[in-house]
C-alpha cells in the first residue's frame, strides 16, 4: 500500500497518478485518505494507466474534489470513498464523505467505458446543474483490451443535480450499438436532481446492460426516474422508491402546430423526447386542438416514398431538415427499402430525398421521419387539427418514474413512488349519467380522453361519492364534460368535489410497435398510474395502492394479475371495443373485484377480462361411439371424452350450464386411429380439430366460458401420444 500524500505534484490528480503510476505490474493499493478538504483534479488521475492492465484500488477520505476533466477509471479497479456511517473524530458531518464536484463543461463527471470486474463505492458526485450534465457514463465501444464493460458494480452512492445521472451506453442524442454491458450491479444509491428534464438512470443503447439489477435506491425530484430508450437484456428493479418527481420545469417553445391529423407539433430547439413519451402543450393559438396532455409520436408523420432512385420521402408536416442532415426512417409500409438511417437532400418543406437509396415496392402506409442530433418535431397521437397555427405554444415533458420504450424483458419488484407534480384542483360543478356510467361536469376543464384524474370530495346519494371518489382514466366529451372510464352511475349528486390531473406516472409502457419482452411487477405500490402505450406481456402480482393500471385503446396487452389490491378504481363494468387485449385474473381486490383495466372485447379469441368465477370439482365422464357430444358444465370442470374402439368421427358441439369466468378441461381418449376431433364454434370457439393417430391417444383444449352457451379456447389442441 501507497500513501499518496508522499507523492509529488501540484494537486490531487497529480499525485494519485504518481501513485498509480508506481504501482507494479500485478497492482495493489494507493491510500488518498490523507487528501481531505477541498482539493482539485486538473487532470485524470488514471491517465495513461488503462493501456497498463494492472488492478488496483484507490481509497479516498473525507474531501471535496473539484474535477476539471472526466476521470477515466480502467478495468479492475476499485474506487472506494468514505460515505455512510458516522464521521471520525474531529471532522463535522458537513465535511465528512468523498464529493466530486464538476467544474464548468465537465461531462460525464466518470466515464467507465470497457471497464469489466471493477467496483465503485462510498462516493457522491454533484453535477453543479450544468444543463446536459452526465454524472457516471457507464458503455462500451468494442476497442481493445476489453471490448466490453462487463461484471461491474456500483454501490452506497450519490449522484446530484445532474441532468442525467447513470447514462447506460449512447448518449442520449445518438442511437445505434454500444456494445456488451452485462452483468452490471448497482444498488443502494441515492439520485436527486431538479434540473429541468432531468433523469435519474439513461438507457439508450441495442445491446446495453444484459442482466442489470438496481436495488434499495432512491431517485428524487427528476423528471424521469428511469428512461428505457434502448435496451437489449434483462432489468431487474428492486425495493427503488421515488419521490417528489417534477415536470420539466423549463418548457421548450412551440413554433408551429399542423393543421393535420394528427396534429404535429415543431419545437424551437430539439427536444429530446421519444414516442410513447407524454407531453403537456399550453398556449397553443389557432389550433387550440392541440392544447392538453398527450401521448407523442416523435419526428414527422410519412405520406409517401417514392418507388424510385433516390427514394424522396413525402410528409405530413415541415420537416425542418438541411441538406446532409443525417435521419432514421421507420415503419414505411411497401416500399420498405426507405426504412433505415441516411443523408438526405431538402427539395422543399415537405420533401426531401435519401442519398443513395432505391425503392423496392411502391409505398402503401405509415412511417416516421426523425433526425436523433436535433430533432424538432413530433405528432401528438389521436389528435386531429382544429385551425391554422397562429401562434406561440409550449411544450412540457410530464414525469414518470419508469418509462420503458425498450422491447426488453423487465422485473419491478417492491418500487413506490410519492406523488409528485400534480396540476391545481378544479371545481366539480354536477355529477351526472352517461348512459350507465359517471359524467362529470367542470368548466372548461382542459383534460383530454386517457388522462388520469383524481375526484375528492363529492357528496351524493346511493353511493354516488364512494363510486366517484377515486383515481379514473376518463373519457372526454366535450370543453366541459369527461365521464369516468368502467364507472357505474349508483346515486344523485348533491354538492362539493374537486378533480386534479394526475400529471406523473408510475409506470409507462411506450413506444410503438412493440415486438417483444415481458415486464413483471411484484409487490409495488401503486400511487400513480401505471399506463400501457403498446402491445406487452404483463404479469402484476400482489401489487396494491390507490392508481389504475390501465393499457390504452388499441395497445393489445396481455395482462394476468394475480391478487393484486388495487383499491381506489371503479370496477371493471364495460369494455371499449376499439381496443384489443387479454386479461387473466386470480384473486385479489379488497372491494370484491379486480381494479387492473383493459380496455377490449369481453371474448377471448378477440381478448378480453378472463376472472375464475366458479370452480366445479369433479370430472364428467362421457364414452361415445361417435357423432355429436354435449359437454354439461355444472357435473366439473373438466370432461373426459372417451371413444370406443369402433367410434366414427367425433364432434364436440354442444354446451351447458357453463357460468361466466368458468374455466372448462375437454380431455379426448380415441379408440382408434384416422378419426377427426373437432370443436364446433359456436359454442366452442377458437376450437381445434385433429386426425386420431393410434389407440388412446389422448387430446386436450382449454376453454373459458363467457356465457352459459358459448366459451373461448385459451390454449392450442395438444396432443400426448
Amino acid at each position: 500500500m501507497f500513501d499518496v500524500t508522499s507523492f509529488p505534484g501540484t494537486d490531487a490528480a497529480q499525485k494519485i497518478n504518481a501513485c498509480i503510476v508506481a504501482l507494479p505490474t500485478t497492482g495493489g493499493t494507493c491510500d488518498a485518505r490523507g487528501l481531505t478538504g477541498a482539493q482539485t483534479l486538473n487532470s485524470d488521475v488514471f491517465s495513461g494507466v488503462a493501456s497498463a492492465g494492472k488492478p488496483g484500488t484507490l481509497l479516498l477520505g473525507a474531501a471535496t474534489f473539484t474535477v476539471a476533466t472526466t476521470q477515466n477509471p480502467p478495468p479492475s479497479w476499485r474506487i472506494s470513498g468514505a460515505v455512510g456511517g458516522a464521521p471520525p473524530a474531529g471532522l463535522s458531518a458537513a465535511t465528512w464523505g468523498t464529493k466530486f464536484v464538476a467544474g464548468t463543461g465537465v461531462s460525464p463527471v466518470f466515464k467507465f467505458n470497457d471497464v469489466f470486474t471493477s467496483k465503485f463505492e462510498g462516493i457522491q458526485i454533484d453535477c453543479n446543474s450544468h444543463s446536459g450534465s452526465v454524472g457516471i457514463w457507464y458503455t462500451a465501444d468494442n476497442q481493445a483490451p476489453a471490448y466490453a464493460s462487463s461484471q461491474n458494480e456500483f454501490t452506497n452512492f450519490g449522484i446530484y443535480n445532474c441532468q442525467y445521472a447513470f447514462q447506460i451506453g449512447l448518449p442520449v442524442t445518438q442511437t445505434g450499438n454500444a456494445y456488451q454491458m452485462d452483468q452490471l450491479t448497482v444498488r443502494r444509491f441515492q439520485i436527486v436532481s431538479a434540473v429541468s428534464g432531468a433523469e435519474g438512470i439513461t438507457f439508450n443503447a441495442s445491446n446495453a446492460a444484459q442482466i442489470a439489477i438496481f436495488e434499495e435506491g432512491s431517485i428524487q425530484k427528476v423528471n424521469l426516474g428511469f428512461d428505457v430508450k434502448y435496451y437489449g437484456g434483462l432489468a431487474q428493479w428492486k425495493r427503488i422508491a421515488f419521490g417528489g418527481l417534477a415536470n420539466q420545469s423549463t418548457p421548450v417553445s412551440i413554433s408551429a402546430a399542423s393543421n393535420t391529423s394528427p396534429i404535429v407539433i415543431t419545437t424551437t430547439s430539439a427536444h429530446a423526447y421519444v414516442t410513447g413519451q407524454r407531453v403537456q402543450i399550453a398556449s397553443v393559438g389557432g389550433n387550440t386542438a392541440a392544447n392538453g396532455n398527450w401521448y407523442i409520436t416523435d419526428g414527422v408523420p410519412i405520406l409517401g416514398a417514392s418507388n424510385a432512385s433516390p427514394i424522396a420521402i413525402t410528409t405530413s408536416a415541415p420537416h425542418g431538415y438541411s441538406n446532409g442532415d443525417q435521419v432514421q426512417i421507420s415503419g414505411v409500409g411497401g416500399n420498405t427499402a426507405a426504412n433505415g438511417t441516411w443523408i438526405i437532400t431538402a427539395m422543399d418543406s415537405t420533401h426531401f430525398s435519401l442519398n443513395s437509396s432505391t425503392g423496392n415496392g411502391s409505398y402503401t402506409s405509415g412511417g416516421t421521419s426523425t433526425r436523433p442530433s436535433n430533432e424538432l418535431n413530433f405528432s401528438l397521437n389521436g389528435t386531429t387539427g382544429s385551425g391554422p397555427y397562429t401562434s406561440g405554444g409550449t411544450s412540457t415533458r410530464l414525469a414518470t418514474a419508469y418509462s420503458l420504450t425498450s422491447p426488453s424483458d423487465f422485473w419491478i419488484e417492491e418500487g413506490q413512488s410519492e406523488s409528485g407534480a400534480v396540476e391545481s384542483a378544479k371545481n366539480i360543478s354536477n355529477v351526472t349519467a352517461s348512459g350507465t356510467q359517471i359524467k362529470v361536469t367542470i368548466t372548461g376543464h382542459g383534460y383530454q380522453s386517457g388522462d388520469v384524474i383524481k375526484i375528492t370530495g363529492v357528496v351524493g346519494t346511493g353511493g354516488l361519492d364512494t363510486a366517484t371518489n377515486a383515481q379514473w382514466q376518463i373519457t372526454r366529451v366535450d370543453a366541459d364534460n369527461f365521464t369516468l372510464n368502467e364507472s357505474t352511475f349508483v346515486g344523485a349528486y348533491t354538492s362539493n368535489g374537486t378533480a386534479t390531473r394526475v400529471d406523473v406516472n408510475f409506470i409507462s409502457v411506450n413506444g410503438i410497435p412493440y415486438t417483444g419482452g415481458a415486464i413483471t411487477l411484484l409487490h409495488n405500490k401503486f400511487d400513480e398510474p401505471v399506463v400501457v402505450n403498446r402491445a406487452a406481456q404483463i404479469t402484476s402480482i400482489d401489487n396494491y395502492g390507490g392508481a389504475p393500471a390501465v393499457c390504452l385503446a388499441g395497445s393489445n396487452c396481455r395482462v394476468v394479475s394475480i391478487n393484486d389490491r388495487f383499491t381506489n378504481p371503479g370496477p371493471l363494468s364495460a369494455w371499449d371495443t376499439s381496443a384489443s387485449g387479454q386479461m387473466l385474473r386470480l384473486g385479489g381486490g379488497d372491494r370484491g373485484t379486480d381494479y387492473v383495466t383493459i380496455t377490449s372485447p369481453a371474448s377471448i379469441t378477440g381478448s378480453g377480462l378472463y376472472s375464475t368465477t366458479r370452480i366445479v370439482a369433479g370430472v364428467n365422464n362421457t364414452n361415445t361411439s361417435g357423432g355429436s357430444v354435449t359437454i354439461d358444465a355444472s357435473t366439473g370442470n373438466t370432461e373426459t371424452v372417451t371413444m370406443s374402439g369402433t367410434s366414427t368421427n367425433v364432434t364436440i358441439n354442444g354446451l351447458s350450464n357453463c357460468q361466466q369466468g368458468e374455466w372448462l378441461t375437454v380431455d379426448v381418449i380415441a379408440g382408434v386411429a384416422n378419426r377427426t376431433i373437432s370443436f364446433a364454434s359456436p359454442p366452442f370457439h377458437g376450437g381445434g380439430s385433429v386426425s386420431s393417430t393410434g389407440l388412446n391417444n389422448h387430446y386436450r383444449q382449454l376453454f373459458y366460458c363467457d356465457t352459459g352457451t358459448d366459451a373461448y379456447a385459451v390454449s392450442p389442441l395438444q396432443t400426448a401420444q
